[in-house]
């Protein structure tokens, strides 16, 4: 567990604002992070992903949380559908060219949206009608207080426009979604 201090945020931002973490924690496997969440329970937290959506006004006198939990990986396929599970690091676009490229249709509208795959539920992202939760099968995620891993139904997570249980509660730490 690599948690580090006193960190630079600029990289983490679109905006590129200037402002210092106190704690900064990158996890790269569950494990970790629940490591993490259960040794800093006290502190402020706040988890980002590519910080598309983030502009700092000032310093963050607590915990960063900036899951790297990746990888794309197909669960299951027939000649009707296909099943696949993206870690929360993936980058959007990335994401959907995956399926694009393998002519898995269903989340090409979600094109060139900007984030990544563990921030397209909590925002409920979407365009040109489409949203993700057009798409989403389920969403794993740690609950924050408890580190118990905790599985969302699509109908679970509460999807409305631009919203979602993870939105509304922030209790829980999306580390991957299943398609």
């Amino acid at each position: 567990m690599n948690i580090q201090h006193d960190i630079q945020l600029q990289p983490y931002n679109s905006f590129k604002t200037k402002a210092l973490a106190k704690l900064f924690a990158q996890p790269s496997t569950i494990t970790e992070l629940q490591e993490i969440l259960s040794s800093y329970k006290t502190e402020k937290k706040l988890v980002i992903g590519s910080g598309c959506n983030l502009f700092f006004t000032r310093d963050f006198d607590g915990l960063i949380i900036k899951p790297e939990i990746h990888g794309i990986r197909v669960l299951e396929e027939n000649a009707d559908w296909v099943e696949i599970e993206a870690g929360a690091a993936e980058d959007w676009d990335n994401f959907v060219e995956f399926c694009v490229s393998r002519g898995y249709s269903g989340v090409e509208n979600l094109s060139l949206i900007p984030g990544t795959v563990g921030a397209a539920p909590i925002q409920n992202i979407g365009a040109y009608g489409a949203e993700v939760k057009d798409v989403i099968t389920y969403v794993k995620t740690v609950e924050a207080s408890s580190g118990k891993i905790e599985s969302f139904s699509n109908t679970a997570c509460n999807f409305s426009y631009r919203n979602s249980i993870f939105k509304q509660t922030r209790k829980f730490v999306v580390t991957s979604s299943v398609f």
